[in-house]
C-alpha cells in the first residue's frame, strides 16, 4: 500500500465533500493500440518472466499471443490524497491554508481578533492543485474497488457515483469551473448526457473524448484518515 497524490477540479472536491463522489475515472495510459485487445482478458503479470512488466496489467487477445502491459496507477488499498485549488496565508496567521472548494472568498484571522474578508479583487490570487504540497491535503481517500473499462461502458449508478446529481424529476446537472463565480445552470435531460458534459469537458481537450470510447480505470474510493496503518 502506498499514499500517492491525485488531482481534482474544484467541483469535483465540492462533490466528495458533499458525499456525492464516490468513483473517479482516469485514462489508462498508453492507450490499448491493437484492436484485438478489445476483447480480450486483464492478467495480473506478478512472477512474469520480464522483470519489467511486473506488477503490471496485461492487454491480450483471447489466444494470448499478444499482449500489450500498462501500469497501475494506483492499487486496492493505496490511499490518494487529494490535491486542489489552494491558498497559504503567510501574514495573519502563519501556516493557514485556505480551498477554492469552500467558497470565492475566504476570511483571514488578524492579529488583534476577529476576520478580514479577502477575495480576488483583494489581491488573492488561488495556487494551482498540481502544485499543492502534500501538507496542505485535507482530504485522503482509500481505493476500494478498481476496474478497467471503456469509458462508454459506466453504469447510470456509476454516473452517480461520479458526481452528478439529478435535481428535479428527468433534470440532471454537474458544476463545471465556469460556474464557480456565476452559476448558469447547465442542466441535462439524462444522466448520461450530464455526465458526457463532464466526461468532455476535462478530457476531450486531451483527445480522449466520450465518442473516442477510451479505456479507463475506474476506481471507487471512500473518505479515511492519512495514516495507511
Amino acid at each position: 500500500m502506498a499514499i500517492k497524490p491525485i488531482i481534482f477540479s474544484t467541483p469535483m472536491v465540492q462533490a466528495i465533500l458533499d458525499d456525492r463522489k464516490r468513483q473517479t475515472r482516469r485514462i489508462v495510459r498508453p492507450q490499448p493500440v491493437d484492436a484485438a485487445i478489445c476483447a480480450g482478458k486483464l492478467l495480473d503479470t506478478t512472477g512474469h518472466h520480464d522483470k519489467k512488466d511486473i506488477g503490471k496489467i496485461a492487454f491480450t487477445d483471447l489466444d494470448y499471443k499478444y499482449a500489450q502491459y500498462v501500469k497501475l496507477p494506483f492499487e486496492k488499498g493505496d490511499i490518494m490524497y487529494v490535491r486542489e485549488t489552494w491558498f497559504k496565508n503567510y501574514y495573519h496567521e502563519y501556516g493557514k491554508y485556505f480551498y477554492r472548494a469552500d467558497g470565492e472568498t475566504i476570511q483571514i484571522p488578524l492579529i488583534y481578533g476577529g476576520t478580514s474578508e479577502f477575495s480576488r479583487t483583494d489581491g488573492l490570487r488561488w495556487k494551482p492543485s498540481i502544485h499543492m504540497p502534500r501538507e496542505a491535503a485535507r482530504i485522503f481517500l482509500r481505493v476500494t474497488d478498481i476496474q478497467i473499462e471503456r469509458i462508454q461502458d459506466i453504469t447510470d449508478e456509476s454516473m452517480i457515483g461520479e458526481g452528478i446529481w439529478e435535481v428535479y424529476p428527468n433534470r440532471w446537472h454537474y458544476l463545471n469551473p465556469c460556474e464557480l463565480e456565476s452559476y448558469t445552470g447547465t442542466f441535462a435531460n439524462t444522466s448520461k448526457q450530464a455526465f458526457m458534459w463532464l466526461w468532455n469537458h476535462v478530457n476531450a481537450k486531451q483527445g480522449y473524448g466520450w465518442a473516442v470510447n477510451p479505456w479507463v480505470w475506474a476506481y471507487e474510493f471512500e473518505r479515511c484518515e492519512e495514516s495507511i496503518t
